[in-house]
């Protein structure tokens, strides 16, 4: 089982600690815009997560299922929300970032996560074999 827990909301995104078997990550998601397509995070809840393959990129990823509205929520590497539309990002560490905003173009400094190809990377040891199984989002933003 996996627990997600949400402890910034900011106008750059939203980030969090990923907890599973044997790894405890950092995450970035989209913004909260009340679950809208492709451009916000998922509400809190528990969902199933299943095995399945990343099309865009061709690798071996998760997806979060069965949230209402939406689909294809994966958890791939990516470091702002720049790089992602709706889904989870998992880095080793949070950090700051020069990128091009997404909304006005400008180079800015951002939040985001770092290392997160060796995230994933662990990530997927963790999860090992397994083939489906949950994930608990909640808040505890202070």
């Amino acid at each position: 089982m996996l627990t997600l827990i949400r402890t910034v909301r900011s106008a750059d995104g939203v980030f969090g600690v990923l907890r599973g078997p044997g790894f405890v990550l950092c995450t970035a998601e989209e913004e909260d815009r009340d679950n809208a397509r492709c451009v916000s995070c998922i509400p809190a809840g528990t969902y199933p997560v299943r095995r399945t393959s990343y099309f865009k990129h061709d690798f071996p990823t998760y997806e979060v299922r069965d949230v209402p509205g939406r689909g294809r929520i994966l958890f791939h590497p990516g470091n702002t929300e720049e790089d992602t539309q709706g889904c989870i990002l998992l880095g080793l560490r949070p950090g700051l970032l020069r990128v091009r905003d997404e909304d006005t173009g400008i180079i800015v400094e951002k939040p985001g996560v770092l290392e997160s190809r060796l995230a994933f990377a662990e990530f997927m040891k963790g999860m090992g074999g397994v083939y489906e199984t949950t994930i608990t989002i909640q808040w505890d933003v202070k």
